[in-house]
């Protein structure tokens, strides 16, 4: 019998929890799309939006037109609402032009406060004074009365507005009677329209037009709910009120249009409903709903100013034969919607999207039978993900997952340009589910191995050096010489301050203290050494290359020194002290590697680097600051860091002497601007003085150190006057800036 290879075996060992991993999966998806929660409809709802962009071309019938009651109009006409006989005047000019059909986007549910009755009544009651007009004739004295003589048998459509809350339940009219509903011919492939009271979205009441006014017009409603994202993306055509079907605004107009006075609710053998006036056809949600193609952005249809109708100043022909929408884009009448494609669109463009889009058959239409595709998919999805995701190579499944949720997003925008909106959400979603899922898996079924060797060798080494042996195998081991930038730091004085606490209080206040360093080290991208006693070691450059070391190492130091100042809050508190800490920085070349015994090994570095870092310090102390490098790391530090150098040392075992300095952080050295300033003088009259033997410079140096002395006293600036005293003492032949690492 032929042996089995290792990769079968591999394949073998991982189908079963790969296949229990898909099949979770798509049971918790396939419970996610019968729920549908609203984060995931609004996910979908932007790739619609994306649709709905690319398609916007700006493009329309040509059939409407929008009368828009601007700035310009109430600058001229004057402020909104305009009284009845204005508006009387506005409709009788678009009907002599030629229009169609005038549909009014505003509410006149109230009786016009403007009229001549109206005032004198209110001038009677309030002041008791008796006027009469006895000039102005009957039919001009009631505006309301005017409005209705001109819309009485003329293809007028008024607004209503549906309510929906209980408490405002009450049909707001003269009478409290309804106007008149629409005529509605019900159908479905069992021939029963008892679906319409079932589906129908259902309002509590209608704010409707003066029964004066709606009994010699027609009236649709004009409510345009909003998305939970505040925005417009679709709008009711019907809706019941009491027992009557009544009809959006656009509706009624574009039934006055073509002259049909009912339409047909269709519900076909799939459940998908539709309106049909004549030839036209919408297609609508079971509740009634119409999506709105919106065209482009604000003012995608003609826009003719009101006051310009009112004044004669426009072209006939602009009107002749159109659907005419009064509507407003004035901030104050609050008439100002957003919608996907744009911020702040007048409410009547969507009155005029609709009738467009019923007129040209560009409408979108969801699919009843959607969510059972949603449903398929994500079944298929997991037949499909097993291997790609389970088993194939990295290459292959990045690949085979992009060309398949690319697919389904291509195919969804072909649909949509076809009308049918059909979210490629739900492929998306379960692809790039099963991906993470199915990988994750994958990956933790190839981790599972090392793991053990992670367990055995995390007791010796630091994490760093576990993840280079796992991945690296034995190579990694191997010692090598490379540069590094090595860390030293130490706290000041700890241990007398450790002789006052219990043993438990002294490592409860090193792990507090080393916690912090620990993580500052490792996110810099340096690795952790190790503690020696209060003392920690750190370097960057392995075992992984880090580039700009040096920056990073004494970025690093000045961030740990205000951890510090955070740590030490509580330190005061718990212990009665504060902890003060310093830090040495060199880089240079050193031997770093896997060193040790063969029961216990360590990766560690070694040699010249490591000690000089080591000494520097211990400068700190010496010099009052809290961090020493050497030039090496100094010369390689980048903007936003200032040096402040120390002194220059002869090291044991170097020929050339080596300059240490200080780093400050832009914010700590603009604190000492004009110490750091007379520093500098200070620090150049010496070095010339010596360089040049020159006695008088040395006079000024000492003269400027002493000055330090006094007004900010420290060891650093304290030595630098003593080394001048001790110069002025000597022969000149025998002056040198030079210091050892032990004393001047």
């Amino acid at each position: 019998m032929a042996n089995s290879s290792p990769k079968a075996d591999t394949h073998a060992g991982r189908a079963l929890p790969l296949a229990l991993v898909a099949l979770i999966l798509t049971l918790i998806l396939l419970g996610l799309g019968l729920l549908n929660p609203s984060l995931l409809q609004q996910f979908a709802l932007k790739i619609y939006d994306s649709f709905l962009a690319q398609q916007a071309d700006g493009t329309h019938a040509n059939i409407t037109a929008i009368v828009d009651v601007d700035e310009k109009s109430l600058r001229e006409q004057g402020q909104w609402p305009w009284p009845r006989y204005r508006l009387a005047r506005l409709i009788q000019a678009l009907l002599d032009a030629g229009a169609s059909v005038v549909a009014l986007d505003v509410m006149l549910s109230e009786k016009d406060r403007t009229s001549v009755d109206t005032i004198l009544n209110d001038l009677r009651r309030e002041s008791s004074l008796e006027a009469h007009l006895s000039d102005v004739p009957v039919q001009l004295r009631n505006n309301d009365h005017m409005l209705a003589l001109t819309l009485r048998g003329k293809p007028v459509v008024l607004g209503a507005f549906l309510i929906f809350r209980d408490e405002d339940a009450t049909v707001f009219t003269g009478e409290n009677a309804l106007p008149k509903g629409v005529g509605i011919a019900a159908m479905d492939t069992s021939g029963d329209g008892s679906f319409i009271e079932e589906s129908l979205l259902t309002g509590k009441g209608l704010v409707a037009p003066l029964p004066e006014l709606a009994s010699v017009s027609t009236v649709g409603f004009f409510n345009a709910p909003l998305d939970q994202d505040g925005l417009i993306r679709r709008l009711p055509l019907l809706a019941r009120v009491q027992g009557h079907t009544y009809a959006n605004l656009s509706l009624r107009a574009l039934m006055l249009h073509l002259k049909k006075r009912s339409l047909q609710l269709v519900k076909d053998e799939n459940g998908q409903m539709s309106i049909h006036i004549g030839p036209v056809s919408i297609p609508v949600s079971n509740e009634g709903f119409m999506l709105v193609p919106w065209r482009g952005p604000a003012h995608s249809f003609p826009y003719i100013s009101a006051t310009d109708v009112l004044s004669g100043n426009f072209d006939p022909e602009d009107m002749r034969g159109k659907i005419i929408f009064i509507g407003s884009s004035a901030a104050g009448t609050m008439d100002i919607r957003a919608t996907p494609l744009e911020r702040h669109l007048p409410g009547v463009e969507a009155h005029a999207t609709v009738v467009d889009a019923a007129l040209t058959g560009r409408t979108l239409d969801t699919p009843v039978w959607s969510p059972s595709l949603h449903m398929g998919l994500i079944a298929l999805a997991a037949l499909i993900c097993l291997p790609l995701f389970g088993f194939a190579s990295l290459p292959v499944a990045l690949a085979g997952g992009l060309v398949l949720a690319s697919g389904a997003y291509l195919a969804s925008g072909f649909f949509f340009s076809k009308g049918l909106w059909i979210s490629p959400l739900w492929a998306m979603l379960v692809l790039g589910a099963q991906a993470i899922a199915l990988g994750a898996t994958r990956f933790w079924l190839s981790e599972k191995d090392k793991r053990r060797i992670r367990n055995i060798f995390s007791h010796y080494v630091s994490p760093e050096v576990v993840a280079r042996i796992v991945d690296r195998g034995e190579a990694s081991l191997r010692g090598e010489q490379r540069e590094l930038t090595v860390m030293f730091t130490d706290l000041r004085g700890f241990t007398s301050l450790s002789e006052k606490l219990t043993p438990e209080q002294v490592v409860s206040l090193l792990n507090r203290y080393f916690t912090p360093m620990t993580a500052l080290v490792r996110e810099s991208g340096g690795t952790l050494d190790k503690f020696i006693g209060d003392a920690l070691m750190a370097f960057w450059n392995a075992p992984l290359d880090v580039p700009n070391h040096p920056e990073k190492a004494v970025r690093t130091a000045l961030t740990m020194q205000q951890a510090l100042i955070e740590l030490n809050k509580n330190v005061q508190r718990d212990f009665g002290f504060c902890l003060r800490m310093g830090a040495g920085i060199h880089t240079g070349q050193a031997h770093i590697g896997n060193m040790g015994s063969d029961d216990l090994t360590n990766y560690t570095a070694v040699g010249d680097t490591v000690n000089l870092a080591s000494r520097l310090e211990g400068l700190c102390s010496r010099y009052g600051v809290t961090l020493v490098t050497s030039s090496e790391t100094a010369s390689r530090c980048g903007q936003g860091l200032v040096l402040r150098e120390l002194a220059r040392l002869r090291v044991k075992g170097r020929a050339e002497p080596v300059n240490v300095f200080t780093i400050l952080s832009a914010e700590e050295a603009e604190a000492q601007k004009d110490v750091l300033t007379v520093w500098a003088e200070a620090l150049y009259m010496y070095h010339t003085a010596v360089a040049q033997r020159d006695t008088s410079q040395l006079t000024l140096a000492a003269h400027a150190f002493t000055s330090l002395c006094k007004r900010h006293p420290g060891p650093l600036h304290q030595a630098y006057a003593d080394a001048c005293a001790d110069l002025q003492a000597h022969p000149v032949e025998t002056w040198t800036d030079v210091w050892t690492l032990t004393g001047k």
